[in-house]
């Protein structure tokens, strides 16, 4: 029984603890109220910052609000020099809120979710803005902040009506989702801007977009799914773009990259449907995963004479790519790189640099005959599925690459000629994929003589064969 009563009794003391706890947090909140406008004095004893303005519960807040440039409590006149966090969040009913110029700081979220709201002052002195201050002010048209505003918050006006928006010359940062969801069809961003947060402009209805010089940080899909956007040119000297950068841009047509690229990240151009063509800088040496998924539209690609490396589903579902011309320096080829590219249509010439090719790389595509270089040591299943045009497959490697038995189609295997090196038919035969070809032949042509020195069989001596012969000291490549 006292056990009991005990229970009872302590659960008693932690809701008197709570009650209290939260009675006196409530209480720091504000230091006085002047007909429901909440106050809080700063540290400097002078000044004081507008809390917030109390609505009585279900009660819709006032159309119009003009914050006074001073208060008077208790004998003190008290100049208004901020708005707190949240201090007219969810003023549904608000449409225009009065600023005076006094106010030098702006909390976070402080205008957020006034759906209504249609015009408010930014007063000239203004240093300081929070995240979310504006974010999803869907009526709000128009928008200019003081010069002294050196960064564009997290989600400052995300969703919100935004028509036009001039990003000042002394802004060097645009935030996170800053402009996520806005309507704005255009927008000119300063040559002072040297960095764009993730999902800056995500959503919005921007039409097209130049990205100014000093931009040296363009992060995760800044302009992902701005479904109007036409034309994108860089100005910058950027390396390397950000993941899904331009990803589901789906009226994009026009790109003009910077000279000095070196990687196209994952999904950076994906499910662009109306890009026809882009013009790939010849110091581009990756194409990351996903990096042109869905380009329907897609025609024709040029790939840099650098080229090393081909993400997985790089070009899947190109259904209009014509032309594949690898260059000499390529390596491999991902998993589904270009499945479905069913405009392709004749011989596919791997060059010696190749040695992977990735499982259903070329699944479902008009090809007729495959010539393989002598690198390619792997060939991943399905690689060439859905391919029964294919008359010829040409090895040039005389110890067979691995593949799988159903890297070619059974038609493949029953109809196409497998033409291989002289002298090797006993290892073919007898190889996993390579021995369910009906008709195998020997070239008449003699294997090449080796070239000396050259290391990455591409028959050059060249830098490359520096970096194979550092990559076998180090046990990376055999």
């Amino acid at each position: 029984m006292k056990t009991k009563h005990f229970k009872h009794a302590s659960l008693l003391l932690m809701l008197l603890l709570c009650m209290g706890i939260s009675q006196s947090a409530f209480a720091d909140t504000f230091d006085f109220e002047i007909g429901r406008y909440q106050y809080k004095i700063n540290g400097d004893g002078n000044s004081v910052t507008l809390v917030k303005y109390r609505l009585e519960p279900k009660e819709n807040s006032p159309q119009n609000i003009t914050v006074s440039e001073t208060v008077g409590y208790n004998g003190n006149n008290y100049t208004v020099t901020a708005l707190g966090d949240d201090a007219f969040n969810y003023f549904m009913s608000t449409k225009t809120i009065t600023l005076p110029n006094s106010i030098t700081a702006i909390g976070a979220r402080a205008f957020a979710n006034c759906e209504y709201l249609t015009s408010v002052n930014v007063p000239d002195g203004l240093t300081s803005i929070g995240i979310g201050a504006f974010s999803d002010c869907q009526s709000l048209r128009s928008c200019e902040l003081p010069s002294a505003i050196t960064e564009i918050p997290e989600s400052l006006f995300l969703g919100a009506g935004l028509e036009s928006f001039t990003v000042q010359n002394t802004v060097t940062s645009i935030g996170e989702k800053a402009f996520q969801y806005c309507a704005f069809q255009s927008i000119e961003i300063s040559n002072s801007v040297t960095s764009i947060g993730d999902y800056a402009f995500s959503g919005s209805y921007l039409q097209n977009v130049e990205i100014p010089a000093l931009v040296t940080e363009l992060v995760y899909a800044a302009f992902e799914g701005c479904s109007s956007l036409k034309s994108v040119v860089f100005h910058n000297t950027m390396e390397t773009l950000s993941p899904e950068i331009f990803y589901d841009c789906r009226s994009l047509t026009s790109v003009t990259l910077p000279s000095t690229l070196t990687e196209l990240p994952m999904g950076s151009f994906g499910n662009c449907v109306k890009l026809e063509a882009i013009e790939i800088p010849a110091s581009v040496t990756s194409i990351g995963n996903s990096a042109f998924y869905n380009c329907k539209a897609l025609t024709t690609i040029n790939f840099p004479d650098g080229l090393t490396d081909i993400g997985g589903r790089a070009f899947y579902e190109c259904y209009e790519l014509e032309k594949l011309e690898f260059p000499d320096a390529l390596k491999t080829i991902g998993d589904g790189a270009f499945t479905y590219c069913y405009k392709f249509a004749g011989e596919l010439v791997f060059p010696n640099s190749v040695t992977t090719i990735g499982t259903a790389a070329f699944n479902n595509c008009g090809i007729t005959s495959v010539h393989l270089g002598r690198n390619v040591k792997e060939i991943g299943a399905n690689a060439f599925v859905q391919n029964s045009a294919i008359t010829k497959v040409t090895c040039t490697r005389e110890r067979p690459a691995s593949i799988q038995d159903n890297t070619f189609d059974n038609s493949v295997y029953s109809n196409a000629q497998l033409i291989i090196p002289k002298g090797t038919t006993s290892m073919y035969i007898v190889a996993t994929g390579w021995m369910k070809f009906d008709k195998i032949v020997e070239s008449e042509e003699d294997n090449p003589e080796p070239v000396r020195g050259d290391l990455n069989g591409d028959g050059k001596v060249n830098v490359s064969d520096v970096t194979t012969l550092v990559n076998i000291i180090l046990g990376v490549e055999k």
